[in-house]
């Protein structure tokens, strides 16, 4: 179930996603380590998903978001990951801000 938090967030009806590989839309520079991140949900869940990494919106740009999730794939009501995303982009451009001057410093 597609909840208003991906649209308000990425931009896309859940019409527009229902069927789709979340996959697709993340960024490939982070698309290995959110899938590793699933995964390791999927295959023991006793585990939560927290993750961080960037995601397409419906206009085409990028944006940081953190998943925290659960399996829930032995509940026969849900059969499923639950996650919930939201949006860090401001924070992550604030923590790229305050490295640029570090680095330049070294």
């Amino acid at each position: 179930d597609i909840t208003q938090g991906v649209e308000n967030v990425l931009g896309y009806a859940p019409d527009d996603v229902i069927g789709r590989n979340v996959f697709d839309d993340i960024h490939p520079a982070d698309e290995k380590q959110a899938k590793a991140a699933f995964a390791d949900v999927v295959s023991n869940p006793e585990r939560e998903l927290n993750a961080e990494f960037r995601v397409r919106t419906a206009d085409g740009s990028y944006r940081w978001i953190e998943g925290r999730g659960s399996n829930h794939l032995d509940d026969p009501l849900i059969d499923g990951v639950i996650a919930n995303i939201r949006d860090i982009s401001e924070r992550k451009e604030r923590e790229e801000e305050l490295e640029v001057p570090r680095c330049a410093a070294n």
